[in-house]
């Protein structure tokens, strides 16, 4: 698929539109396969799934900047709004395909390993701040990294990020 007709399935589609860059090559790709097909199933009347290997597409996977595959990308009235690299599991697929049928932003946290890494490193660092003579400054880094690993799980945080995104849009867009 060229550049051309890809922009021009992305603009003429009436559904929201996943595109996916994989590889048969590609692990990752293999492992995910059959939960996109599980949930692009669910979501057939919803959305649509344009499956891309990126060996065959290269130029458009250059244009789109596709850096690692599997990419997944969500497009909606056209535009980009949903851009994720690496496997998903069946739950985040969920939530972009629900985040782009019910067209409301996708605020997703960071993966498991990357929450378990950041709560290491905010705590070690907590730890050395308190072992240090108390200090303030690596504290407040420890505190920093250790909300980093759970700010989505936040009530406070879920209240304002859809506000915060919403006016950053609308700023942008103006």
């Amino acid at each position: 698929m060229n550049k051309a007709s890809f922009e021009s399935k992305i603009r003429t589609s009436v559904k929201p539109v996943v595109v996916e860059f994989w590889a048969p090559w590609c692990v990752p790709c293999k492992i995910m396969s059959p939960l996109l097909d599980k949930v692009s199933a669910d979501y057939q009347d919803k959305v649509e799934i344009i499956r891309l290997n990126a060996d065959q597409n290269p130029e458009l996977a250059r244009a789109l900047r596709i850096m690692g595959i599997p990419t997944l990308l969500g497009f909606r009235n056209g535009r980009e709004v949903i851009r994720r690299a690496g496997a998903q599991n069946e739950v985040a697929l969920r939530a972009i395909f629900e985040a782009l049928y019910l067209e409301k932003p996708l605020i997703q946290g960071p993966a498991p390993l990357n929450r378990l890494l950041r709560l290491a490193v905010g705590l070690a660092l907590g730890v050395f701040g308190w072992l240090n003579e108390v200090n303030y400054i690596l504290l407040g880094a420890a505190a920093l990294i250790f909300f980093s690993a759970v700010y989505d799980r936040c009530p406070v945080y879920r209240v304002i990020a859809p506000r915060l995104a919403g006016f950053f849009q609308r700023l942008i867009s103006s």
